[in-house]
């Protein structure tokens, strides 16, 4: 197995940065998201919600992990 050079363990600490700052700002995203709900009394606000909770956790937290570094 080849090793990394220097340059590329940087391009793969960050790549591994990004991701990770991003999975964690989709799970903030929704718990605040979550909570928000608690107060809602329309229906179409509380669809808005539940729609973009749903958009945060599919195109966010969970495509994120599927990105492989090979």
């Amino acid at each position: 197995m080849r090793k990394l050079s220097a340059k590329g363990l940087k391009w793969l600490k960050g790549i591994h940065l990004i991701a990770a700052s991003s999975w964690i700002g989709g799970a903030v995203s929704l718990l605040s998201l979550y909570f928000l709900k608690a107060g809602v009394t329309d229906s179409s606000e509380l669809y808005g919600i539940n729609r973009s909770i749903h958009h945060v956790d599919m195109n966010i937290v969970v495509s994120r992990h599927k990105c492989k570094v090979v």
